[in-house]
């Protein structure tokens, strides 16, 4: 099962598809191409919401160091 960038926008509670094309475009998140389309398997969406998490401790971290 694969998903379009709208669809993948809903699961992974995106405001808009700009932030998923931006982001696949630049590499940071996965997507399977298929015909020139990019499309979102539940794997990518995986790797997506754990790429999410890190880059939030990552700020967070950032943040307190700052703070200190």
């Amino acid at each position: 099962l694969l998903y379009s960038p709208e669809e993948a926008m809903v699961r992974l509670d995106l405001k808009s598809t700009n932030q998923l094309y931006r982001r696949t475009s630049d590499g940071t998140w996965p997507y399977t191409p298929i015909a020139g389309l990019k499309k979102f398997s539940e794997s990518d969406l995986e790797q997506i919401v754990k790429i999410q998490a890190r880059e939030a401790v990552s700020k967070a971290s950032q943040r307190a160091l700052r703070a200190a």
